[in-house]
């Protein structure tokens, strides 16, 4: 699968459209990007994960980024594919936050994973965040 560029909302390049098309032979000259990407536009963070693991009613996926090592909480188990590309938006006020990847082992539809910060939420219930999260949501839409 070829993107435009890595990252939310994972823009598929053209070439991938029609199988009979050409692809242009890759080059060792480097573009330097006039623009930043979308991704970077809208505060996703590259980041790199391992499976998850149960942690009370929690499952537990450590995170790293460029700048730290830690562990998000989730509701679902998460199995990490054989190649992944995933990035990360900033916690926002409440603890809360979204991870969006794509498999790249052949499916390139994004997936996303809502988070909690664990060192918010480990002592409460994932039961308990999520519905606090769930009325949240529907409060301010």
């Amino acid at each position: 699968m070829f993107f435009d560029e890595l990252g939310p909302p994972w823009p598929k390049h053209g070439c991938t459209d029609d199988a009979a098309e050409t692809v242009r032979r890759l080059t060792n000259q480097r573009r330097i990007p006039t623009v930043r990407p979308a991704w970077q536009k809208d505060g996703w963070d590259p980041i790199e994960m391992r499976s998850s693991r149960m942690e009370g009613s929690w499952h537990s996926i450590p995170v790293v980024s460029e700048t730290a090592r830690f562990d998000v909480l989730a509701e679902a188990t998460f199995r990490v594919p054989n190649e992944l590309c995933a990035f990360m938006k900033p916690w926002d006020l409440n603890g809360w936050s979204v991870i969006s990847y794509v498999d790249l082992d052949g499916t390139a539809d994004e997936k996303l994973i809502l988070i909690f910060n664990r060192k918010r939420f480990a002592r409460t219930s994932s039961f308990s965040a999520a519905s606090k999260r769930k009325a949240a949501r529907g409060s301010v839409n």
